[in-house]
């Protein structure tokens, strides 16, 4: 496991940050977004990366999760503007 990419978490809310401890828990590498910077708080101590935006989730994760409250929320992290298919669009086009 240590040679492995970190997995990916976009939304460490109410179900994203018992998923994302319990990986952590496990010994996994974690790169993790969400929009409320207090989410952050209860991964103080583990380890997890924290980073501004789904697209830097996706820059260093080997594969990206998400647990997001509604569509739109998923329609933004992975299709807006810094989300999760930038980073495929940029790897399909230069790889």
């Amino acid at each position: 496991m240590p040679n492995e990419r970190p997995i990916g978490f976009v939304g460490a809310g109410v179900m994203g940050l018992p998923m994302i401890l319990r990986l952590l828990e496990d010994g996994r590498q974690m790169i993790v977004h969400d929009k409320a910077v207090t989410a952050f708080t209860a991964l103080d101590g583990y380890g997890a990366l924290i980073v501004e935006s789904p697209q830097h989730v996706a820059d260093f994760a080997s594969i990206v999760f998400t647990s997001l409250p509604d569509a739109q929320a998923l329609k933004e992290a992975v299709l807006g503007v810094n989300g999760v298919v930038q980073v495929i669009r940029y790897r399909r086009n230069n790889e």
